[in-house]
């Protein structure tokens, strides 16, 4: 069995902007900052990640894009449970809107 070793950085400045700019305050930035760091560690343990991402490169596909950010909620989610789940929706829901337009626009 091979270890991986698996660096990413969260830009805490970034994440404020963020998280000021989705809820008006930084009055749940502990629990966006549980989310974010919950969603990156999803895309870290998604399985289906090397496999949809080299589709994605062959195909442009913007279908596997949501899916490979879907992975990554739905894995994540899993990884917080103390955070409350409306919170994290609404995160999740802002995050795939974006995706979700632009399939809307090839559809």
């Amino acid at each position: 069995m091979s270890l991986a070793r698996i660096l990413f950085f969260l830009y805490d400045k970034d994440i404020k902007i963020q998280c000021r700019h989705l809820f008006g305050s930084n009055e749940c930035l502990e629990s966006y900052q549980w989310i974010i760091l919950a969603h990156e560690l999803g895309h870290a343990l998604d399985e289906d990640l090397l496999s949809l991402s080299a589709k994605f490169d062959q195909t442009e596909d913007i279908w596997l894009l949501y899916q490979i950010e879907c992975n990554a909620w739905e894995i994540g989610e899993k990884l917080i449970p103390f955070i409350d789940s409306e919170l994290f929706s609404s995160v999740k829901d802002e995050s795939l809107a974006h995706y979700r337009k632009e399939m809307e626009k090839i559809s």
